[in-house]
């Protein structure tokens, strides 16, 4: 693992290793607090969101336009997202945010009006977006037809549209920065409806994505915001997400920061959960290949997580050990943060490859 990547992820590897090594015993009398069967099935509807046909079109959306061609100025600087997103060097969600956050330089602040209006389709052959004649589209952005994606290949079916993706400029009064909208529609049912506004200052870097996601049943709200400062001694790297599944009572936020100085990182998370009439709280530190962490439940202490990263000691409550569906409910809580980062990962990668953002 790069060691630029490396304090995101320690209180993770403690989890994913120590747990590996828990208990299957039947759980006390009074582990109830934590619901695993709500866990998992709160968790479910939220992987359900994911999985839908909308959702894996609009994934594969910023890699089939190509790059310099058509409405150039539309189109991605090489030097741009498509590095990031393509580099051995950003592997996970968690890399790209950090790095996508850290490398912009400059910010193009609205979609070219040469190109506004435009409905861009599949080309068979090519299996790229190129302009087309349809209408419809935005009078201040652009429309994308979605199509099915082939299982085997990955690739869109050109006589298969299943819906459109339409971005809008909402930045056009903007001195400085980009704002964004991405709507996805496939039949009569809104899959995505979200906004990016991105700004730079001298030393100081955002991106916020806000809006929702629905399979058209479910609905899951969400804000996340990548955030950082940089200077000659260290870099400062901060996530905050909020979720929210009001239907089924979950909601989750964090604070996921990373303080690098040199060759020396630290971390901390802070993670609140509500699933049902349950609070869930993770925090926990990382430095020096150390972590250190608690997990309390209704604010009763539930788990410890302390020693080296790799090979931390686990415990419950007085030192025992987890049971087997504590241990479930727990990998998902440990799975959150890293869903999120992979949510951010699938809404930027379409607007980085499209736009004009200029990175280092």
């Amino acid at each position: 693992m790069p060691k630029r990547h490396r304090a995101i992820y320690p209180l993770v590897l403690a989890f994913a290793v120590g747990l590996g090594a828990c208990s299957d015993t039947t759980a006390p009398a009074d582990a109830g607090q934590l619901d695993a069967d709500q866990t998992e099935a709160d968790f479910s509807a939220l992987d359900g969101l994911l999985e839908t046909e909308a959702w894996e079109s609009f994934g594969v959306l910023g890699e089939l336009f190509p790059i310099g061609t058509g409405a150039a100025n539309l189109s991605m600087s090489v030097r741009g997202a498509a590095d990031l997103a393509q580099s051995g060097t950003t592997p996970t969600g968690r890399a790209f945010a950090r790095e996508l956050m850290l490398s912009m330089t400059q910010l193009v602040p609205r979609i070219p009006l040469d190109v506004r209006g435009i409905t861009f389709v599949i080309d068979p052959e090519t299996l790229h977006y190129v302009p087309s004649d349809l209408t419809g589209a935005p009078e201040t952005g652009v429309r994308f037809i979605l199509y099915a994606i082939n299982p085997v290949t990955h690739k869109p079916i050109p006589d298969s549209p299943i819906g459109h993706a339409d971005l809008i400029d909402l930045g056009d009064d903007l001195a400085q920065g980009v704002s964004l909208r991405f709507l996805v529609v496939s039949g009569d049912v809104t899959h995505l409806d979200y906004t990016v506004t991105a700004a730079r200052a001298v030393d100081i870097r955002s991106l916020d994505v806000s809006g929702f996601v629905s399979d058209g049943t479910t609905r899951m709200d969400f804000a996340i915001t990548v955030g950082g400062t940089r200077n000659t001694d260290s870099t400062v790297t901060e996530v905050t997400f909020d979720l929210a599944i009001a239907s089924r009572g979950f909601s989750a936020a964090a604070t996921v920061r990373t303080v690098a100085r040199g060759d020396a990182e630290s971390g901390t998370v802070d993670l609140e959960l509500h699933i049902g009439d349950h609070v869930i709280t993770f925090v926990g530190s990382s430095a020096g290949g150390e972590v250190d962490a608690e997990v309390h439940i209704d604010g009763d202490l539930f788990a410890t997580i302390s020693g080296p990263e790799r090979q931390p000691v686990i415990a419950g409550p007085d030192g025992r050990d987890l049971t087997e569906r504590e241990v479930r409910a727990l990998r998902h809580i440990l799975a959150l943060s890293d869903r999120v980062f992979t949510i951010f990962e699938h809404l930027m990668r379409p607007v980085g490859h499209i736009l004009t953002f200029n990175f280092r």
